[in-house]
């Protein structure tokens, strides 16, 4: 989770940075969420088995991860990530609100300590 805030989230910027627009060309680069730790030491976070986004949006197919802490992106890096979703550079986000079922979510506490 994000909220637009004053300092940019080095992994989106790494992300955002390294965005080709162009189908036919691999991008590879390594990112570092050690920032998404608390305090460095601690990640608290949801987990569950959901589904993509997209067309044809298969049920059960992506392991979602949620933080339990919000983090902070620019408004800049808030603007370019609604653009790829909102401009239909990458398809938009057609999937509704799906109910959860009988599917667990589950609650990590994972310490480095």
């Amino acid at each position: 989770m994000f909220e637009v805030g004053d300092t940019p989230d080095p992994s989106l910027a790494k992300i955002i940075n390294s965005y080709n627009p162009d189908p036919t060309k691999v991008v590879s680069t390594t990112l570092d969420f050690s920032h998404m730790l608390n305090n460095g030491e601690t990640f608290d976070y949801w987990t569950y088995l959901g589904s993509g986004t997209i067309p044809p949006c298969y049920s059960g197919v992506l392991n979602w991860v949620v933080s339990k802490r919000v983090h902070s992106m620019s408004q800049e890096q808030r603007d370019f990530i609604f653009g790829l979703f909102n401009d239909n550079k990458m398809g938009g986000n057609w999937r509704n609100l799906q109910p959860l079922k009988d599917n667990p979510v589950s609650f990590y506490h994972y310490s480095l300590t």
